[in-house]
């Protein structure tokens, strides 16, 4: 959905013949909705996210490094606003650091007050059919660079479930090390392997994954994807998947 954008008679004719004469004069500055945002985890919205169901909640991943997008309201935020960059005015996260943000889908509301808080300016907007608010966040630890062969448990984060890592994995050439599951795989299953497994990343080129840390499984299931051999096996005490 996106919202309408209310124009004058001068405007709209100004518009027709193709000047811009009409928006300098009424000084009307066009904002894009969520939609209309450039693409990528920091303009992802409940709307584009096909988040409709009130009282439901949500986690999504802000990675470091974000940058602004446009949000309407302050503390409860149109549906179609920016997760992270609502995330960042509500003062839950920054844009240098990101983090995992929760949100709650709410009813819309007559109206949205826009602020200037923690450094973002919200706008303001009328009435929305759905709303959300940030319930909370959690830190996502920087990508750290590992080796071709490096496993959770390797790192000593096996035992984390319910956290988020994000790493960078050298170029492999040809990927020899065992791996076991397909889609969610054995903590001691090499990450950059299981990455090309999965489909993020090439041998050839390597590059930077983000996983969560679940608990174990009573069985894995083996497949041939993307060149790669993942084996199967029986229950394995903690796993991990891509984000």
């Amino acid at each position: 959905m996106f919202k309408p954008l209310l124009l004058s008679a001068v405007t709209l004719a100004s518009l027709a013949f193709g000047t811009a004469a009409g928006l300098a004069t009424t000084g009307l500055v066009l904002q894009p909705s969520g939609h209309a945002q450039s693409t990528g985890a920091w303009a992802v919205s409940p709307d584009s996210l096909n988040l409709n169901s009130h009282g439901g909640t949500r986690t999504h991943v802000c990675p470091p490094g974000g940058s602004a997008h446009t949000i309407w309201g302050a503390g409860d935020y149109t549906s179609d606003s920016s997760i992270c960059t609502a995330a960042v005015h509500a003062g839950h996260i920054n844009f240098a650091n990101g983090g995992r943000v929760t949100i709650q889908i709410n009813q819309g509301l007559s109206s949205f007050a826009g602020a200037t808080w923690n450094g973002v300016t919200s706008h303001s907007y009328g009435s929305w059919p759905r709303s959300f608010r940030v319930l909370g966040a959690q830190f996502v630890q920087p990508a750290r660079v590992i080796g071709a062969d490096t496993n959770l448990i390797d790192l000593g984060i096996a035992g984390q479930a319910g956290s988020v890592h994000s790493f960078i994995c050298p170029p492999l050439g040809s990927v020899t090390t065992t791996i076991w599951g397909d889609g969610v795989y054995t903590s001691d299953s090499a990450i950059c392997a299981a990455a090309v497994h999965a489909g993020r990343i090439t041998a050839s080129s390597g590059g930077r994954v983000s996983i969560d840390v679940s608990g174990g499984r009573q069985s894995y299931t083996g497949a041939f994807r993307n060149g790669v051999a993942s084996q199967q096996y029986g229950p394995w005490s903690a796993s991990f998947s891509f984000r």
